[in-house]
């Protein structure tokens, strides 16, 4: 499969994707009344989250159980039923002086996947097991405490390995497993409200970025993305966000260097990229500009089939290259004046990364 193309789902593949549109669902949620003064945040919670899900409340129905224990033989009849699509169990139990707890917890578990197994209905096991009632409240607040909201999603098909947001043209960048790369809208450029023309998990621009292997890792750039290979090759793409029928992006640079995975790229020095890969090595560019068209400082070079790229799609090597680490570079980071990287030797390393003795912009 070449760069930049990518074919429409296919249904006959048999690939499954899930999706959080309830409306056509019917759902029981059935309630422990022990600890009702915690059980019934968690259901507003649960109100809450069909509400988000576009779950007619009509197609709810609420049961109560005297306790946590009582969870699965009430589950077991909803479920088996036939009147609904799945069903969720809530309660709380909290660890006191006996061993109460550890019978009540491990009966509710055992008995909600057994209710589930014996029926073949979704039983979602919501029922809290803490040591102490603040650990139930910073899990299930009310308004005030608990207002992380879900206001969008974004569905790749695939393992997600990497993201990247871009605050100032509001786009979200994944990178998948597959090789892949995806562009979503992540809200309105202008203005803070995000619902005000905001379509929930709208691609921008779905592409094959890497058609040897995974995609690594992703980082927003001026004017589109950086993705890093599983095999080490950089791919520099432009990406317009007013496209919004899913085409590919453009392939603007290739960015040779690395011979292993690309863990991790960081834009946070304005002129340059800096780049991490798996085995330990750090490497620094100049930043490719995508929003210009053209630049006269790197000719064309002509690239061959296997990599899947253009003719005509630029090279750029990198400016130097240093150890980060010996083994297992886990991440790296760069501002104006420091590279800072990480790894499985539980060191991080810091370079200085403001000297310029050229002067001509190049570290």
């Amino acid at each position: 499969m070449a760069v930049g193309s990518l074919p429409a789902p296919d249904s006959s593949a048999g690939g499954v994707c899930g999706s959080h549109n309830g409306s056509d669902l019917r759902i029981a949620i059935v309630t422990a009344r022990w600890n009702d003064h915690l059980t019934g945040r968690l259901l507003d919670g649960a109100r809450r989250a069909y509400d988000h899900c576009s779950i007619p409340h009509e197609a709810v129905t609420e049961v109560w159980a005297p306790g946590s224990f009582e969870l699965p033989l009430v589950c077991q009849q909803l479920a088996g039923s036939g009147e609904f699509d799945a069903v969720i169990a809530i309660g709380v139990v909290v660890r006191g002086e006996t061993t109460h707890y550890d019978i009540v917890s491990e009966a509710a578990a055992v008995g909600v996947r057994e209710a589930a197994s014996s029926t073949g209905v979704p039983v979602i096991f919501g029922v809290l097991t803490t040591e102490n009632e603040d650990q139930v409240l910073a899990r299930a607040g009310d308004d005030d405490t608990n207002n992380l909201e879900l206001i969008g999603e974004w569905s790749t098909g695939q393992a997600a390995l990497c993201l990247s947001l871009d605050t100032e043209s509001r786009v979200l960048y994944a990178g998948t497993a597959d090789g892949k790369a995806f562009a979503f809208d992540a809200g309105p450029v202008d203005g803070d409200e995000l619902t005000n023309g905001f379509e929930c998990g709208r691609v921008l621009s779905a592409w094959v970025a890497h058609d040897d292997g995974v995609t690594r890792s992703v980082s927003h750039a001026r004017g589109g993305c950086l993705t890093g290979s599983s095999t080490g090759p950089m791919y520099a793409w432009r990406v317009d966000r007013d496209l919004s029928d899913g085409s590919p992006p453009t392939l603007a640079r290739k960015m040779i260097g690395h011979v292993a995975a690309v863990v991790s790229i960081s834009v946070g020095n304005p002129r340059h990229v800096v780049s991490g890969a798996h085995d330990g090595t750090v490497r620094v560019w100049n930043a490719p500009d995508l929003l210009a068209e053209d630049d006269e400082d790197e000719a064309p070079i002509a690239v061959d089939g296997g990599g899947g790229l253009d003719d005509g799609v630029k090279k750029s090597e990198c400016l130097y290259a240093v150890t980060g680490h010996t083994v297992w570079l886990g991440g790296v980071q760069a501002d104006e004046t420091r590279i800072i990287c990480d790894g499985a030797n539980n060191i991080a390393m810091c370079y200085d990364f403001s000297e310029d003795p050229d002067d001509d912009g190049d570290i």
